[in-house]
């Protein structure tokens, strides 16, 4: 009898301990601050979402129905050169992810939950010649349709202390990535038509 309640006993917290633990699908929970006063809307009609994004930012002249780029404020004096928000529209893709993530490169992939709602999160950080690149994307699909908003962080440092600029804070800059994708929603009523 000893025995048979041993057993048991073991298997209720092995359950137990499968179940409480956050395994490799389950989301992260991302604590968010809301979008402050003066936010501005993006809106994409033809594929029926929007979010919001600070003021002081810029959106690029060159938008399509299925990409656009927002130009987001940054503090100055150091070496950061930009900061921006792509948006990115994909059709019938599995998995929902951001083109800039392309297979092979050498990012991480994680499930996030930003205000209560499942996103698949990447990163990924390149350094070309005289500049480093720091990549964050965020994706989520409705229906046949993949939207990412990847930001991306890029600075340039010189080649002598006396050209170098102070190293940017990515935290503080970061600051800004979650209010942004926690604004995110799809507009009721919109339709969709895929695409062969």
């Amino acid at each position: 009898m000893k025995r048979i309640m041993a057993v048991f006993t073991l298997l209720f917290a092995l359950s137990c301990l499968a179940a409480c633990s956050p395994g490799a699908g389950s989301p992260t929970a991302e604590a968010i601050a809301t979008p402050g006063a003066g936010w501005l809307t993006y809106t994409n009609n033809a594929y029926g979402f929007q979010f919001r994004y600070p003021p002081g930012s810029t959106i690029a002249s060159s938008q399509t129905d299925t990409f656009g780029m927002i130009q987001l404020p940054f503090a100055g004096g150091t070496a950061l050169v930009a900061k921006v928000v792509q948006v990115s529209v994909q059709q019938n893709v599995s998995p929902c992810s951001s083109p800039v993530f392309v297979e092979g490169s050498d990012y991480t992939t994680s499930n996030v939950a930003v205000d209560g709602v499942s996103w698949t999160e990447q990163a990924y950080a390149e350094t070309p010649v005289g500049t480093s690149v720091d990549y964050t994307g965020y994706s989520r699909a409705s229906g046949n349709v993949c939207v990412s908003l990847t930001f991306k962080l890029t600075s340039r440092w010189g080649t002598s202390s006396a050209t170098a600029l102070p190293a940017y804070n990515k935290a503080s800059e970061s600051q800004v990535f979650l209010p942004i994708v926690g604004s995110f929603k799809w507009l009721s009523g919109s339709s969709v038509t895929p695409t062969p």
